[in-house]
């Protein structure tokens, strides 16, 4: 097979010291470069509201770690610290999701084989609702009659 003038020939070297270079690479150094590819490529919000807080909690359980060693079970005692420190089902669940996106961004950029966040369980909410009274029912069905032009029959 002929080859372009000026390309390379590719004897797999590069990916073994590709794979080598990426585990070497640090949660700490990785969560730097990712929230500073966030400022830019996320609205302001979900950067401030979801992204930093998200990575800034991580950071108390990887901080340090090589990013190729950040486990499922790393995953699930930061969330058991999540619930202990307070955050309501609600927070956990989207500082699930925010770490989520950035290990699947390790995995796209090819530092990490698969996401380890993958074989953990995202957070359920266990606050419950209330009943409705017969009066709100009422209500939201004579709402949704309005909404989508039926009517009502009263009782």
């Amino acid at each position: 097979m002929r080859r372009r003038p000026g390309s390379k020939r590719s004897s797999g070297l590069e990916s073994v010291i590709s794979c080598n270079a990426a585990a070497r690479i640090t949660w700490d150094s990785f969560s730097e470069s990712y929230l500073k590819y966030n400022e830019d490529s996320k609205s302001r919000r979900t950067y401030l509201q979801f992204d930093r807080p998200a990575i800034a909690a991580f950071n108390k359980v990887a901080k340090g770690y090589p990013l190729s060693s950040i486990t499922t079970q790393m995953i699930v005692d930061w969330l058991i610290g999540l619930r202990k420190e307070g955050y309501n089902d609600t927070s956990r669940r989207m500082m699930f999701g925010a770490l989520s996106t950035a290990l699947n961004y390790a995995v796209k950029t090819k530092l990490l084989a698969e996401n380890p966040m993958r074989h953990a369980t995202r957070p359920v909410s266990e606050e419950s609702g209330r009943e409705l009274t017969d009066a709100e029912i009422g209500k939201l069905f004579q709402r949704a009659a309005i909404s989508f032009g039926a009517r009502v029959l009263s009782q």
